[in-house]
Order: C-alpha cells, then structure tokens, then sequence
C-alpha cells in the first residue's frame, strides 16, 4: 500500500502537466519510496498519455478518461480518489510545481499527524519558458526569477504573487501545529487528505462545475466537521502561468459562490463571498465583514 497517492485532474495542459510531473520526479530523488499517480483527463485533445509514459518506471500510474462537458474539477478529483489504493490523496494540480523536498516533508508531518489535513504554500509564477531541464538543473533560477531574460520575453522574471493566506498570516504556515480555526482555507491544488477523512467529507461536491470554489465548499465542511489542519512551508508549490478566459470563469465563480452560500451559513465561518475584483451583486446582507473571503483567484 501507498502512503501517497498523487491525485492529479487533467485537461489539455501537456506541456504543464509534464512540468508537474518533472518536478515529482525530481522530489522522488529525496522522498525515495513508491508513490501512487492517478491522472484523471475530463477529455484531454493533447495526448497526455504521451507525457505520462515518459515516467511509467517512475511511478505506479492510473489513468482515467471521461468526456469533456465544461470543467469539472470536483468529478475528476473524485473520480481519481475513489481509484486511488493509497492512505493519502495527495490532490496536486497539473500546473504545480513542489519543491524537491515537499514530499519529505509531507510524509513526516502525516506521519506524526495522521488524523490532520496538511496544507502546502502555493505561490504564483509570471510567465517564463521553462524547460524540464531546468526542473532537474536550474530550480533555483526559477524560483529566484534569474532564468536567462530570453525565457522570460518581454515580462518582467520572479514570482508573480505569494499565496494569500501566508500574506494575512504568516504564522499560520510558520507553527506547523493542526488547528481547526482556519480550516475553510484549503487549496485543492496542494493539499493532502487521509483516506478517511476525505470518505467521511464525502469528497468535493459534483453540483459545483467551472471555475473556482469548489476547494472552499469542501474546506467549510472540513472546518464544520471539525478535521484538524496543518499549514506548513515545508510543503511549497509554484503554480505555473498559463492563459486563461477570466471573463468566463468569473462568471462560473459567481455562479459557485451563490450555491455555496445557499449551502453553508458563512458566517459561522468568518467568511465573506462578495469579494472577486470587486463586488458580483450579491445582496449587502449576505456580505459579512470577515479575516478571510473566498477568493477565486487562486483557482484554474
């Protein structure tokens, strides 16, 4: 059995996905023990397999395929839990890059938490040309932004955001201690669950399609249930830049945020649900002054 199992959702990002998978590759140099890759394609075009094959004697691999019918992160990551025979899920977006030592670090804290959620850093790239070779080779140079100017173009090098709930509270990443009081704050895109506590949550919510919010609906019933989560900089990821239609996806996020808060009462959660560059119409009743909001940026 696995103590992990990296649960990766996939659509026509083969150039992203192979990043991802070059930088677990590259983690597996520290980690050094079996890991499980479920890769879940809501109807890729762009032959993922392809990329996936370069790495079959790396990782025990499951692939699944189904239809595409508009994003539906919530099914995918579903989907690729409900084969995954590890202890963990490891949900990892296929546009993440982890630190070479991440998973290190993932198996001591679960290790010594085993009933706690475990949620990594996750920050933002600009656009760069990054090759694999500089994966295994020139990681620091990513990070730092020093890549030679050409694999920029005409964009400025670095980092182009920092994830936002370290900026609110650095503290919350730097204790490494589960908690319960900001457990509405989980990313899918880089967060491990226990098996069982996933089961028990019952998984995303299939109802959410689109983009954004479908992290934060299973992070109110995580915090409701009263699961335990760890917030750690040990565990680190770098969401790699790729284009994207904000105008529909602000729309399916206004859509998502509605159904969460015809779901959930936010405020028993310190949340608010108005704030996506800028008001969405949402009544001034439903706008709760709060620590925190639900944020869509942070979502593909």
């Amino acid at each position: 059995m696995f103590h992990f199992s990296v649960v990766m959702p996939v659509y026509n990002r083969r150039e992203n996905l192979y990043l991802s998978l070059c930088a677990l590759d590259r983690a597996m140099e520290h980690y050094q023990e079996p890991i499980e890759l479920v890769v879940t394609d809501d109807g890729s075009e762009d032959n993922p397999l392809g990329v996936m094959f370069e790495f079959r004697d790396r990782f025990s691999m499951q692939y699944r395929w189904q239809p595409h019918a508009g994003y539906r992160a919530s099914m995918v990551y579903n989907k690729g839990c409900a084969i995954a025979q590890g202890h963990n899920y490891l949900l990892l977006g296929s546009d993440i890059l982890i630190e070479p030592t991440s998973l290190v670090h993932l198996k001591n804290l679960s290790m010594a938490n085993p009933h706690a959620i475990i949620a990594g850093r996750y920050d933002w790239m600009l656009p760069m040309t990054i090759r694999p070779y500089d994966v295994y080779h020139h990681w620091e140079q990513i990070v730092a932004g020093t890549l030679p100017p050409a694999q920029y173009g005409a964009q400025p090098a670095g980092i182009i955001g920092t994830d936002p709930r370290y900026i609110a509270s650095p503290q919350l990443f730097e204790q490494g201690v589960p908690q319960t009081e900001y457990a509405t704050l989980l990313f899918a895109d880089l967060t491990l669950f226990p098996k069982s506590i996933y089961q028990a949550l019952g998984g995303f919510d299939e109802k959410m399609v689109g983009h954004g919010g479908q992290d934060c609906e299973l992070s109110i019933r995580a915090q409701a249930a009263g699961y335990p989560v760890i917030f750690t900089n040990l565990v680190h990821g770098f969401h790699v830049y790729h284009p994207r239609d904000q105008v529909a996806n602000k729309a399916t996020l206004e859509s998502n945020i509605r159904y969460m808060a015809a779901k959930h009462n936010l405020s028993a959660y310190g949340l608010s649900i108005w704030e996506y560059n800028g008001d969405i119409g949402i009544s001034r009743k439903e706008q709760i002054p709060a620590h925190y909001r639900i944020l869509g940026e942070h979502n593909d």
